[in-house]
């Protein structure tokens, strides 16, 4: 058989990054101002809000107390920007 090329294989579409180590003082817009200089944030489509209201697609995951457990998960419009992400911030500061 012959040599199948590349644009046969499936194109990576994942644009989710996890982050970790997070301070317990952390917000949703500390992850925005230093991610969203990668590259533009997802919206969360929320059925009742106009579009431009939609929330970033930010998650920062807690305990049953409310307390952060310091990681999150962050959801970029392209999968370009994630895939740079872990190389690009690997050990940065937030806050």
């Amino acid at each position: 058989m012959g040599d199948q090329s590349f644009a046969d294989e499936p194109e990576d579409t994942n644009a989710r990054i996890y982050i970790s180590n997070l301070a317990p003082n952390t917000t949703e817009d500390d992850l925005a101002a230093t991610f969203g200089g990668l590259g533009q944030i997802a919206k969360r489509r929320e059925k009742r809000m106009s579009r431009h209201l939609w929330p970033q697609d930010i998650k920062l995951y807690t305990n049953p107390d409310g307390s952060l457990k310091g990681d999150a998960v962050l959801t970029y419009e392209d999968p370009n920007a994630a895939k740079m992400a872990p190389q690009f911030f690997n050990g940065a500061m937030i806050k």
